[in-house]
């Protein structure tokens, strides 16, 4: 599951207000604008229309409108906001299916659903470059005549920002379509052309060959792979060791983040 997080202080956008944009924010998609709240309607709360969204390298800020409350509703219930949004690396098994680079581009997937309680605000985090989700928030109420009711808004598309060697369209279907295989063909790969004239070639040929992910994506996990052999002495003896995984962590994943653009926490074996 994705993790969701209430805002911090700096995103509790009054109705009206501007969300800040900071230097990591990518471009804004069309429809992530700002919309006025709907006038006071009898029945139930209106729907909770977004508001405010800045997009981040792995992550999304949003706040929306509070609802509308009426006379019908409950006055002791309490509103409750459940932000929503698709989720590509979710959709089905890690293949290559035709459907996989639609659901890229299009937000579809399957649904994911956080509490926000009453806060009319939320970040959904550890999000993957390159990829399209759609958001919703729904909006839950007691009713004093139908019981509980709730109310979703429409579907807002945001597409997050290619970043790095790896984090492009192309080679996320890639990577996520081999990823269970992924790291034990890094080592595979490191291993074959560890006499060859050329290692480095080698075995960025062997993973363009054999994942299908691009050359100069290839090449950040043939750094990483080298860096690990070269700096983490127990992962000659135990390459399936904690001590290996935590030396490797340590001194070799935060490059191989800065090569490829894929965040450590979606790295393989992690």
């Amino acid at each position: 599951m994705l993790p969701m997080s209430p805002a911090t202080r700096a995103l509790e956008c009054p109705w009206g207000g501007v969300v800040p944009v900071n230097d990591e924010a990518g471009a804004l998609p069309p429809r992530a604008v700002q919309t006025s709240p709907s006038g006071s309607v009898s029945g139930p709360p209106s729907e909770p229309a977004p508001a405010a969204i800045v997009v981040l390298a792995t992550s999304v800020m949003l706040c929306w409108a509070e609802a509308n409350r009426s006379s019908g509703w409950d006055p002791s219930s309490k509103t409750r906001y459940f932000l929503e949004h698709t989720s590509w690396w979710d959709a089905g098994p890690h293949d290559q299916s035709p459907d996989a680079s639609a659901q890229l581009h299009s937000g579809n997937g399957p649904w994911l659903s956080f509490p926000m309680g009453n806060a009319t605000h939320g970040t959904a985090e550890k999000l993957l470059p390159a990829t399209t989700l759609s958001f919703r928030v729904t909006v839950v109420g007691q009713s004093r005549n139908d019981g509980e009711q709730n109310i979703t808004s429409p579907e807002l598309q945001v597409s997050l920002p290619q970043r790095g060697a790896c984090g492009n369209h192309a080679d996320m279907i890639q990577f996520r379509a081999t990823y269970d295989r992924f790291q034990s063909s890094v080592q595979g790969c490191l291993i074959l052309c560890s006499l060859d004239p050329d290692p480095d070639a080698c075995a960025s040929k062997c993973l363009k060959d054999g994942l299908g992910i691009s050359s100069t994506c290839a090449s950040c996990w043939v750094e990483m792979g080298h860096c690990t052999i070269n700096s983490c002495s127990d992962c000659v003896f135990d390459p399936k060791g904690a001590a290996c995984k935590a030396c490797s962590e340590s001194k070799c994943f935060p490059a191989t983040v800065a090569c490829s653009g894929i965040p450590m926490w979606r790295f393989p074996g992690v």
